[in-house]
């Protein structure tokens, strides 16, 4: 029997006793990163990241649970460094990228056979995001990412076809900076691929190209792609997630009109083609995830002529059944606060990873009750039962905050002290808090349970998720508001958002810390080194520090990116990239930091990192260092996630003179 709430004792917030540890959140930080559905034998398969097995993916048959290769295998891609996509299952087979030699591999997913190299032996040669023809099974197209010249000018991207009988390729699709979502049509006739060019992103602007593609009478030629033309793009708009319908029609999301919508192309012929809005009135939601990942994939076809979408409002994600012919979107009730990898099933049936508030994620199967008129969610697959009662979670809250001097609203989500083991803190306090920065620049946080955020406010701490201007998930006028504004609109909404909680007694803001990953690292050294009256520590895992060292040794996805965040080119106005750099103001920083960084990163590199902290050392700051031997752009090891864990609580713990209640 649970004692009364007047018996409950009181405990300084953030000292409470809580049985959520480091070693839990290293153990449950196992991942979905895929599904894979064979669209032959409508087979499923799951990708899995094992910080266990040192962050290794596997390919787990959701049919017996069991893995489809040995421990020496690993199904990842490095394509455009962020990776994503790294595998494809068809007729049986499952085809996928061995992240431990680069080369593209055939298993036979019944038979749990040996796989077989289908790519030459090139260490230079990245592959990922596939699609198999339809009717010559032999022919499978990716991209090609070819690091034989190996820097930012000198990568270059490309679509091949892999003869998988011969592990022969040729090149079919060049010309244009990056490539990503290669799709056939159903009938095999035409393929429809994005691409992008510098300065942009793919969160910034794409095109959607389609083409004719033969396959010549000669079993030892290699196909072709006719003349390509253009299905959505020139617009400097998104345009994501190229999809055929079984009547060859493609459905697609574009931010044309604002928001990530569908549209769709009803007929492909040989006149220019038409693309038009699925819906008749501009949904004001966010249909689609940003790209920084390969393979994305926010709606699947649910019958002949109906799609489910998953799309984001208010932070948190929603469903919609829509009609092709009639082009109505019918809302679905889901208790899902994000969805993620929607696939289709067959049989009327759609899978996805769906992610609580207050639960551990699961593989959903979705159908819809026609007699009922509502949803049937059946869980495949999912985590083992909460290690602890449901009462101790913290529940999301989002709020909308006014921040100056525009007074333009900024989204943040807030998590509030929760442990059914106290009756609260001491009579007039105020709990510390935690200021959580995505990783961006233009990026999003959601309301998924996650074990750090309870490893907090379980423990008496607020933990805020900040959704700054400049954020995903609430339409382009919003994410535009970073583009020449990164290092200050971005730490504008850090503060204000601090001052307004703080005036409306939610937080104690003389016992606040503001912490970041990659751009969110940015965020926090920016803000640190230029509002010296704001938070009183930080954590900046893996930041950005130096733009200038980051744009001149960037990655090739990225290179071209920080200028249109700065606002200027680095050869007109060096001054303000020094302005907006932290590593320049490390001198001005006074609250202590703890900076955290993997020594084999290639997007920030670490010397960046050891750099920053040495400025900050020798200006007088208070800093600790610590870097992560094997571990890029974050953890995939289950000690490097159990370490940083315990590293950050006591570094706040010391720094705002908090011991663990008796």
């Amino acid at each position: 029997m649970s004692p009364s709430a007047s018996s409950l004792p009181r405990a300084p917030y953030g000292t409470w006793k809580s049985p959520i540890n480091a070693k839990l959140i290293s153990e449950a930080d196992l991942s979905v990163e895929d599904l894979l559905v064979d669209d032959i034998t409508r087979n499923l398969y799951v990708l899995e990241s094992r910080p266990s097995e040192g962050g290794r993916n596997a390919i787990v048959s959701a049919t017996d649970n069991q893995d489809i290769y040995g421990a020496s295998w690993n199904a990842r891609s490095r394509i455009h460094e962020y990776g994503g996509a790294p595998a494809l299952a068809y007729d049986g087979r499952v085809y996928f990228s061995n992240i431990m030699d680069g080369r593209v591999y055939e298993v036979d997913a019944t038979k749990r056979s040996i796989p077989t190299a289908v790519t030459p032996e090139n260490p230079s040669y990245r592959y990922g995001d596939f699609t198999l023809h339809p009717k010559d099974k032999k022919w499978l197209v990716s991209i090609l990412e070819d690091h034989i010249v190996d820097n930012a000018t000198g990568i270059k991207t490309s679509l091949i076809a892999i003869n998988t009988l011969t592990q022969e390729f040729k090149i079919i699709v060049s010309g244009a900076d990056f490539y990503s979502s290669p799709r056939f049509s159903p009938d095999g006739r035409f393929i429809v691929w994005k691409e992008w060019n510098f300065p942009y992103m793919p969160i910034q602007a794409s095109n959607l190209m389609l083409a004719p593609f033969s396959i010549p009478d000669d079993p030892d030629a290699f196909p072709s792609v006719g003349a390509a033309v253009l299905v959505s793009g020139g617009n400097g708009k998104i345009n994501a997630e190229p999809t055929w319908t079984p009547a060859n029609e493609l459905v697609f999301t574009t931010d044309k009109d604002g928001y990530l919508n569908p549209w769709i192309l009803r007929g492909v012929s040989g006149a220019a083609p038409k693309p038009e809005p699925l819906s008749c009135v501009v949904i004001q939601e966010e249909f689609g995830e940003p790209s920084w990942f390969l393979g994305l994939s926010s709606f699947a076809m649910y019958d002949e002529r109906r799609v489910l979408f998953s799309s984001f409002r208010s932070g948190r994600s929603q469903l919609h059944l829509a009609n092709l012919d009639t082009g109505v979107f019918l809302p679905v009730e889901t208790p899902f606060v994000l969805i993620q990898h929607v696939r289709n099933l067959g049989d009327g049936k759609v899978v996805f990873v769906g992610k609580k508030a207050d639960d551990n994620f699961g593989v959903i199967e979705f159908s819809w009750s026609e007699q009922d008129h509502k949803p049937v969610y059946r869980v495949l697959r999912e985590k083992t039962d909460l290690p602890f009662p449901k009462e101790l979670i913290s529940l999301p809250e989002p709020v909308e905050l006014q921040v100056l001097p525009e007074a333009r609203t900024t989204h943040v989500i807030l998590y509030l002290p929760k442990n059914p083991d106290y009756l609260g803190g001491l009579l007039g306090e105020l709990p510390p808090a935690i200021f959580n920065l995505h990783g961006g620049p233009n990026s999003m946080l959601d309301q998924a349970l996650d074990w750090t955020k309870q490893y907090y406010s379980s423990r008496g701490w607020a933990w805020i998720d900040l959704n700054y201007n400049g954020s995903t998930g609430y339409g382009r006028d919003y994410m535009d508001r970073l583009q020449g504004q990164w290092g200050v609109v971005d730490v504008r909404d850090s503060v204000e958002a601090l001052r307004e909680l703080g005036k409306r007694g939610l937080i104690d803001v003389k016992r606040s810390a503001i912490r970041g990953r990659s751009g969110g690292g940015f965020t926090t050294l920016q803000t640190l080194s230029t509002t010296t009256d704001s938070f009183q520590a930080g954590t900046a895992w893996f930041p950005a520090s130096d733009l200038i060292a980051l744009h001149v040794n960037c990655h090739k996805f990225q290179s071209q990116h920080i200028p249109g965040l700065v606002g200027a080119p680095l050869e007109e106005d060096s001054a303000l990239w020094k302005k907006r750099s932290p590593f320049y103001q490390a001198n001005q920083i006074k609250a202590p930091v703890l900076i955290m960084q993997g020594a084999i990163d290639r997007i920030v590199p670490p010397k960046q990192t050891r750099d920053m902290a040495k400025t900050i050392e020798a200006n007088g700051g208070l800093v600790k260092y610590i870097e992560f031997e094997g571990e890029g752009h974050g953890w995939r090891k289950a000690d490097s996630i159990r370490r940083s864990t315990e590293e950050e609580l006591a570094f706040y713990q010391e720094r705002f003179g908090l011991t663990e209640a008796p």
